[in-house]
């Protein structure tokens, strides 16, 4: 300003500093962006079975997110480039003032004076700057709330696959016909070699119309008494098909806008294209999210088809499997013979492919979002505290000791941010497995003691390391540097 530099141009040097980062930053999230959905989209290709499906995020996408890390860089600096502008030529000459510690009220003084005096330093530091000790705090809980998030994602999936396979699903194989087969099939799948038992299902595409609504979905005829091929509610207890109504998923009745009682219009869509109105009489949210079922004999009765079957569920001896097999591939109508062994793999795959990268990729950003954090904050104490640091050395303090003053107050700060940071994580986790439903999956919200203690020790892991980074400043110190006077 003495040399007639006016606020703008000051504000534009300073602030370029910060979108030269921000810029670098963008650069190298988009090429990340670019090899990640490459990835993701590589895994929907082979679980749906898409040919061509390539990741275009489109040059909008790309400018947004320029954008939003240009404009994320400039509010960080926002205080400083203020500050910059706002200084006066003669301040900024002169030495830089001690910073004042005043009294901090008569509950902190009488608190501060059972301290030690370095640890009163901490202590006063902490709340003589509570903007940017808010700040820290915000940092190092929101890397723990992300961290504790990605936590929950593995529980969940380990959930879904054990209730699914263990306590669901109690059959060993499934096989699957043509078409509608009759139900003396049954008889002829029972004699196969290894058949203990079997459990006839009815499976066919119809439209539900509820008003305005309507949705084309599959509808599930399964016998009253049904104990292989159960459906399970998010409360673990079995939901028993009626002859007298459907009973409807929670994703289905939603779409449909439907509660118990309604009365919705069933359109079957192949054979005699049946139609006729029946009774919603329950809505289960199971943990695969199903469709619709009905007891088989009415789903019979409504498609004026009584006595056919689509699929059998097979409770089975697994020393017989080579046989079983061999006998399958010469019964001309069977199509498809799931065992559940292999199901279950397929299944472990396929939620663990995508869920397992993006678990480690959070846990990278939430790393580097405490690191950065902390070191970030461990610079400015140490710029500030030169000094001070200086003084304490030169009055016989060891190095220990003056970098106590460094650390403490950042681990002051992480005990403070780990509680608040696990109660973000335990609602982001809640938000997002509600929001991560579909049609093929229920999310369940499962947590344990480790899901938050592996995350408070990456993150205090974190700090510990971008804290020991600037500790070694403390070592380096200048003593007679530091303690001369810039006048």
């Amino acid at each position: 300003k003495s040399f007639g530099y006016g606020n703008g141009a000051i504000a534009m040097h300073y602030a370029k500093f910060a979108l030269v980062f921000g810029f670098i930053g963008a650069i190298t999230g988009m090429a990340g962006g670019w090899l990640v959905g490459n990835y993701v989209g590589g895994i929907y290709a082979t679980v749906y079975q898409i040919p061509g499906l390539h990741f275009d995020a489109g040059p909008g996408v790309y400018l947004s997110s320029l954008a939003i890390a240009l404009l994320a860089a400039l509010a960080g600096a926002t205080q400083a480039v203020w500050r910059a502008t706002r200084l006066a030529p003669a301040a900024a000459l002169a030495p830089p003032a001690p910073t004042a510690f005043g009294r901090l009220g008569a509950a902190a003084e009488r608190l501060a004076s059972k301290l030690d005096g370095k640890t009163r330093m901490v202590a006063r530091r902490i709340l003589r700057f509570p903007r940017r000790s808010a700040t820290t705090v915000a940092g190092i809980a929101m890397a723990m709330g992300l961290m504790v998030t990605t936590q929950h994602f593995p529980l969940a999936m380990n959930r879904i696959i054990e209730v699914t396979f263990e306590m669901a699903h109690r059959e060993d194989v499934m096989v699957s016909f043509s078409e509608a087969a009759d139900d003396h099939i049954l008889d002829e799948i029972a004699r196969m070699p290894g058949v203990l038992s079997v459990e006839p299902v009815r499976s066919t595409d119809v439209i539900f119309e509820f008003g305005s609504r309507s949705r084309r979905n599959a509808l599930q005829g399964v016998p009253a008494s049904v104990a292989l091929n159960r459906t399970l509610d998010e409360n673990l207890q079995q939901v028993f098909p009626r002859p007298d109504g459907l009973t409807l998923a929670v994703n289905l009745a939603d779409k449909l806008g439907v509660v118990p009682g309604d009365t919705v219009r069933v359109q079957a869509t192949d054979g005699h294209r049946a139609s006729a109105l029946l009774p919603v009489v329950a809505i289960v949210k199971p943990y695969l999210a199903g469709s619709a079922y009905l007891e088989i004999e009415a789903l019979g009765r409504l498609l004026r088809e009584p006595g056919r079957v689509t699929a059998a569920y097979l409770l089975f001896d697994s020393r017989y499997r080579p046989q079983f097999s061999a006998r399958a591939k010469e019964l001309p109508r069977i199509v498809a013979v799931s065992f559940k062994d292999n199901a279950r793999a397929s299944m472990t795959k396929l939620l663990s492919q995508g869920s397992g990268f993006f678990s480690a990729l959070f846990v990278v950003f939430s790393s580097l979002m405490a690191a950065g954090v902390a070191f970030s904050a461990a610079r400015v104490t140490l710029a500030e505290q030169e000094r001070d640091l200086a003084t304490l050395r030169v009055l016989g303090f060891g190095r220990r000791e003056a970098s106590y003053v460094l650390v403490a107050e950042l681990g002051a700060l992480m005990l403070v941010a780990l509680p608040i940071g696990a109660a973000i994580g335990v609602f982001m986790s809640r938000w997002l497995m509600s929001k991560f439903e579909t049609d093929l999956f229920t999310f369940p919200y499962v947590t344990n003691a480790a899901a938050y203690a592996r995350p408070a020790l990456f993150v205090t892991f974190a700090v510990l390391v971008a804290t020991l980074l600037v500790r070694r400043g403390v070592d380096r110190l200048d003593l007679v540097g530091v303690l001369k006077s810039r006048d």
